[in-house]
């Protein structure tokens, strides 16, 4: 019956020392190393837009013709009370299926008709989604492959539209060579703003 007694006792100051560590130290101290080092992505990076308020952390459905186009994406947004909400699409239905792979050719072909590219095959993750279906970056060769048709939908030149990508990239963290990513949302906020400035 000691014996008992003394093995629950350990067994509580164990699950209580646990739970502690675990539930509170541990949450908290993440919590607060985020909001001190890294506050804008630990709080989404959210920032109003003429479009509404966007996170540049989440890869958004944009096809204008005069804009960047990203991956395809796998979930919905709405927006109420100046809160942004997201759901998902069921994750076994992202891919494999026939339906899946109907849509990624249809997209493909839609793409290759308005890229204005010429005889350029179409970058694969223009039209099949990332495994977190919210990517909200594409390769910088997907960005350039789009040059001809956004120089020609926003008058921009293609230098400029590359000082833009290049001012909105970063390193892929990628086994082997790094690759440059580009924000896409990011960068049709700069193109945005640029045509703005001009009209």
């Amino acid at each position: 019956m000691v014996k008992t007694k003394h093995d629950f006792l350990s067994a509580l100051k164990a699950f209580l020392v646990i739970t502690v560590l675990t539930g509170m130290v541990y949450v908290f101290g993440v919590l607060g190393i985020s909001q001190l080092c890294f506050p804008e992505q630990a709080n989404g990076c959210f920032q109003e837009t003429g479009y509404g308020l966007m996170s540049t952390a989440v890869g958004q459905m944009d096809y204008r013709m005069d804009h960047l186009w990203g991956r395809p994406v796998n979930y919905q947004t709405i927006e109420q009370d100046r809160k942004l909400y997201v759901y998902g699409s069921p994750a076994n239905d992202a891919y494999g299926s026939e339906k899946t792979a109907q849509k990624q050719e249809s997209l493909k072909a839609w793409i290759k008709e308005n890229s204005m590219a010429g005889s350029q095959p179409v970058p694969v993750e223009l039209y099949t989604s990332s495994a977190s279906g919210i990517d909200p970056e594409i390769s910088l060769d997907c960005a350039l492959y789009q040059i001809p048709r956004l120089e020609r939908t926003t008058r921009i030149d293609a230098s400029t539209l590359e000082t833009i990508f290049k001012e909105h990239s970063s390193n892929a963290l990628v086994d082997g060579p790094q690759e440059k990513t580009v924000n896409v949302i990011e960068v049709n906020l700069a193109i945005d703003d640029l045509i703005h400035s001009v009209n």
